[in-house]
């Protein structure tokens, strides 16, 4: 892959010439967060407006650049924060909506052709599939609708594996579909702090171990899983014996953490923190690196406001790529009247950033393909609706 050139540095520093009210912008960024900030500088873009424009500072055409979404892709109608999760080579899942906007969907849209495939429904709209999951064999979907846990097998009626009532107080908490395309496995936590695993094809269940409520995620080799005891405290689960160690994986606080992934590196995470670095930390090492610099090395004028969303971000399987969106907001007098998105792809080895895609909506939820090779994600419009679209790895 070769960097392209951007029209603005990705982290430009500040300027020799930073007026007043960009150093008060900067500082009210870092005080008061993202969406005080929005409002702080429509205000002062108020008091700075002749006529139609801004005096003393720049256009906002000068940020932006050509709209570039990629690969639309047709799958139905999309609540705005739906999840996605690209587990297969050409099947994206996500969470949809039936044709009359009534009831809840978890569907399944093939890129290459578009077919919807419907893999289960729930009994109406406002019912949640928090979490889901493919196996590597791509029949088998686990999925957590309204704190129950089940599996789908494809063309198949769904298999209830944890249930709320009658089992007892057995909310699941998170879940980690185990590796392998032999193995239909998963580990989950449940509210009664308890750890479990379950065999879809043998339909039997096992219960490993106490003490730790969360699944975050399992490793590269199907042997271990890491888990949040409810003192936020992070633990390694044997998956064959049961066994928990405590896991020394973290130095960040855990409110820091944003994002965590197992791949060959071993147990890496993004953090965050009140400077707003955002950092990839190897649990193993203790190496940092910057994945997008402060935000009091943005520049920052009163007709653009630049913010790196750090909750809009995806690895790759084999942990090498991360990728984020940025969200533009375009100022003229008190009113933001167009806003892009950018969606930018880190390179961990070569720390190379480059732009994937352009789209004039808000980015919500980020996926790669299984091959690292493509990145699906949604874009969504207030009060409008939301669309999937995919886009080649730049």
């Amino acid at each position: 892959m070769s960097a392209i050139t951007l029209d603005r540095p990705v982290n430009p520093p500040l300027g020799a010439g930073k007026t007043r009210g960009n150093i008060i912008a900067g500082l009210a960024r870092v005080a008061i967060g993202r969406m005080a900030v929005r409002s702080l500088l429509l205000a002062i873009t108020s008091g700075a407006c002749k006529g139609d424009g801004v005096s003393g500072v720049a256009g906002s055409s000068l940020n932006l650049l050509p709209e570039k979404p990629g690969q639309f892709i047709a799958a139905g109608v999309l609540p705005t924060l739906t999840r996605l999760r690209w587990d297969t080579d050409e099947e994206i899942t996500y969470a949809g909506l039936d044709e009359l906007a009534v009831r809840a969907q978890l569907r399944a849209v093939h890129v290459a052709n578009g077919r919807v495939r419907v893999i289960d429904g729930a009994p109406s709209r406002e019912a949640q599939y928090s979490d889901f999951q493919v196996s590597q064999d791509g029949r088998h979907t686990f999925f957590v609708l309204s704190g129950s846990l089940y599996f789908a097998v494809t063309d198949s009626a769904r298999v209830l594996i944890a249930n709320i009532k009658p089992v007892g107080n057995e909310v699941v908490r998170g879940l980690a579909v185990l590796p392998g395309a032999d193995v239909a496995q998963v580990v989950y936590g449940t509210e009664t702090d308890s750890i479990w695993i379950y065999d879809a094809r043998t339909r039997a269940r096992r219960f490993l171990t106490t003490g730790c409520g969360t699944i975050v995620s399992a490793s590269p080799d199907g042997r271990q899983a890491l888990c949040w005891s409810y003192g936020q405290t992070p633990s390694i689960v044997d998956i064959g014996s049961g066994a928990v160690s405590m896991s020394n994986t973290f130095t960040s606080a855990s409110s820091e953490i944003k994002s965590i992934h197992w791949g060959p590196r071993g147990i890496e995470h993004i953090r965050s923190g009140a400077l707003y670095l955002t950092e990839l930390v190897n649990g193993a090492s203790g190496a940092v690196t910057t994945v997008i610099a402060s935000r009091q090395t943005q520049s920052i004028d009163f007709t653009n406001h630049d913010d790196p969303v750090v909750n809009s971000m995806a690895w790759s399987r084999d942990g090498r790529s991360i990728a984020y969106s940025r969200s533009l907001w375009y100022c003229r007098g008190v009113s933001c009247v167009r806003r892009q998105s950018q969606l930018y792809v880190f390179d961990v080895e070569s720390r190379a950033t480059r732009l994937a895609a352009v789209v004039e909506r808000e980015i919500g939820s980020i996926t790669f393909s299984p091959d690292g090779a493509r990145i699906a994600y949604l874009a969504y419009a207030d009060g409008g609706s939301s669309a999937i679209y995919v886009a080649p790895l730049p």
